[in-house]
C-alpha cells in the first residue's frame, strides 16, 4: 500500500487504450479466477456458519491489491 502513485499521462492513456480490448495479461487471469473462487467460498461458509472468516477477508483484500498492482504493471508495459 505504500508504493501508491498518481499514473502519468501516457499511462492513463495507455490504459484507456487495454481497457478495450478482452485480451488480459496470464497473471492477471489467473489471480483474479482465484479471488473470484475465495470470495465464491468464503460466501458460502458465512451463509453456512453465520461467521466471517476475518483472515480470509483478510487475505482477499491482500490478493486485490496484488491484483491491483498487476494492472498497473501492465498498463506500464512491464507484464503482457
Amino acid at each position: 500500500m505504500g508504493n501508491f502513485r498518481a499514473m502519468t499521462w501516457e499511462e492513463a492513456q495507455r490504459m484507456m487504450r487495454l481497457a478495450e480490448i478482452e485480451y488480459r495479461p496470464k497473471e492477471i487471469v489467473e489471480l483474479k479466477a482465484r479471488i473470484e473462487g475465495e470470495t465464491r467460498a468464503a460466501e458460502l461458509r458465512a451463509s453456512v456458519t453465520r461467521e466471517i472468516d476475518e483472515e480470509k477477508v483478510r487475505e482477499i483484500v491482500r490478493m486485490q491489491f496484488e491484483l491491483d498492482g498487476l494492472y498497473s504493471r501492465w498498463v506500464a508495459g512491464e507484464i503482457s
